[in-house]
């Protein structure tokens, strides 16, 4: 008998093992909705973190308050995919909040 091993999703996997830094912004001024600032040529992958207060956003192009949106809390992280970054827009739920941005190239 044969098991097929369980598999993280390919974004995770390949950012995990193959990906090389890029290059590094910080998104701030979120009380209104910002997407990324300039995606680096070659970039194949976005690793953002929210600093300061929680920020919410939405990947498909919609705009975010402060109550609408997915959720990324203070201190955690989410990888993007190249592809439709440009969709990607960001709000804080409190004042005061950021996003660090890792790009890397895969």
């Amino acid at each position: 008998m044969t098991t097929t091993p369980s598999r993280q999703p390919p974004v995770m996997r390949d950012a995990l093992y193959i990906a090389i830094a890029s290059s590094f912004e910080v998104i701030s001024g979120l009380s209104t909705a910002k997407t990324f600032h300039v995606i680096p040529v070659g970039a194949h992958y976005a690793w953002v973190q929210a600093e300061g207060q929680n920020v919410r956003f939405r990947t498909d192009a919609g705009v975010p308050t402060s109550t609408v949106g997915s959720i990324l809390y203070k201190g955690d992280y989410i990888w993007f995919d190249i592809a439709g970054l440009s969709n990607i827009k960001f709000i804080e739920t409190a004042a005061s909040a950021s996003l660090n941005v890792h790009y890397f190239k895969g």
